[in-house]
């Protein structure tokens, strides 16, 4: 049995006949940090399926930087105009874009609209939209909207809210170019299976050479030690 006097919470529990009492001292629940509401009328608010949002945060989020003492790359931004959705994260040296259209369901913005959301809470948002898509038994429809500077995510029932980040996100688009002079289709496969082969050879922090031929890719990547 659970007990409270003032802030004194005392705890009794009987195991196996051996009588135990615990007796621990709380705070008052005016003092518990005050549970930021949200409105109906935010800067930024889909709903929409839960496995579009949770591709999106799974196929950018890896890209975004691990230091949180920089928060513009320690994120990842969503961008939403019309219905159609951009997921992308940074860390200063790779990029990662992921593009999708809202389905049918989705409340779509005349202008667009940003959010920059810390990492870590984009980690949890992808968890939570993956357990929800997952579950054949629920309600696939979830809810992601700011209210001032906190971002909700509403998914059976249950409500997560996280700070924004207060800053500015990379100017990404000044990053990729409108044009380029060659392009090479691959296959994601092959691509993918050479890297792993070649990646013995790059170490910690090296890299790998691309060079395309007429039907020919060769990849190459020399270690430190000159190994290749």
């Amino acid at each position: 049995s659970i007990s409270v006097d003032g802030t004194a919470v005392t705890l009794k529990s009987c195991v196996k006949g051996a009588a135990r009492r615990y007796k621990m001292q709380g705070l008052p629940a005016a003092e518990y940090p005050t549970i930021p509401n949200y409105g109906t009328d935010g800067q930024f608010r889909i709903t929409g399926d839960a496995g579009i949002l949770a591709d999106g945060l799974n196929r950018s989020a890896y890209a975004s930087s691990n230091d949180e003492t920089r928060p513009h790359l320690n994120s990842v931004l969503i961008e939403e105009l019309a219905g159609a959705l951009s997921f992308v994260a940074t860390d200063g040296h790779r990029l990662a874009i992921s593009r999708a259209m809202a389905d049918d369901s989705a409340t779509p913005s005349a202008k667009l609209t940003q959010l920059i959301i810390p990492l870590r809470a984009a980690r949890e948002i992808l968890k939570l939209c993956q357990e929800c898509a997952a579950n054949k038994h629920a309600d696939r429809v979830v809810t992601l909207q700011t209210d001032g500077p906190n971002v909700f995510l509403n998914v059976n029932g249950f409500t997560f809210s996280s700070k924004l980040v207060d800053g500015s996100f990379p100017s990404y688009h000044q990053i990729i170019p409108d044009k380029t002079t060659y392009s090479a289709k691959l296959d994601r496969r092959a691509m993918i299976e050479s890297l792993k082969a070649i990646s013995v050879s790059t170490g910690a922090t090296g890299g790998v050479c691309l060079s395309f031929d007429a039907n020919k890719v060769t990849i190459e990547a020399t270690s430190v030690n000159g190994d290749g």
